[in-house]
């Protein structure tokens, strides 16, 4: 899928500041549980996804095994949740 509008610069507001993206980044829009609502179209480019195939879907399908717990942790931690984690077994 092509656009046929012209190319302008991105970028989303935040405080009343519009903050812009630079060509690596893009914008996802979540729910607190962390499943996407909106994607921008660059997430194509960049990651190589189709945005709609990504609605419906959590950001950890979008990560790598080796970032999962640190993911999961500061999701608990913007929910006030904590969990206490140790690779030790008993």
């Amino acid at each position: 899928m092509t656009s046929k509008l012209p190319k302008r610069s991105c970028g989303f507001m935040f405080a009343g500041y519009k903050v812009p993206l630079n060509s690596q980044q893009f914008l996802l829009r979540t729910t607190p549980d962390l499943s996407i609502v909106f994607c921008d179209s660059r997430v194509g480019e960049i990651l190589g996804f189709n945005p709609i195939d990504l609605l419906d879907r959590t950001l950890y399908h979008l990560i790598t095994v080796e970032d999962t717990e640190s993911l999961l942790r500061a999701h608990m931690m913007s929910k006030n949740i904590s969990a206490t984690w140790s690779d030790k077994k008993d």
